[in-house]
């Protein structure tokens, strides 16, 4: 799979945004004799990529999973990203209004 967020600014559904940050997962290689690998999710790569501002701006975050044969998959941010949006991002300056993201309905 390959997920990616962008942070933005504007609003999507009037199609006049600005891509402030983009990030992907990334994975560290194995490093120990259990093969765990850590990994840095897509959200938390875009906000970490945020430069610090003083003023508070607020922002929305759109998260995109795409599958080996390139559809869109699921993609709603886990918990811990959830936690980092609302933590992490106010300590650079950011606020997080919106997250968008694709969720598959059967």
């Amino acid at each position: 799979f390959y997920h990616m967020a962008c942070c933005i600014k504007g609003n999507i559904s009037s199609g006049k945004v600005n891509i402030l940050s983009f990030g992907e997962n990334k994975y560290s290689p194995t490093t120990n004799l259990e093969s765990v690998r850590s990994s840095i999710h897509a959200e938390q790569n875009a906000i970490n990529k945020l430069p610090y501002t003083k003023n508070p701006i607020k922002i929305n975050m759109l998260v995109l999973r795409f599958t080996k044969k390139y559809t869109l998959s699921m993609s709603k941010p886990c918990s811990k990203c959830l936690h980092h949006m609302t933590t992490f991002s106010p300590k650079k300056g950011y606020i997080i209004k919106n997250v968008y993201f694709f969720c598959h309905l059967k």
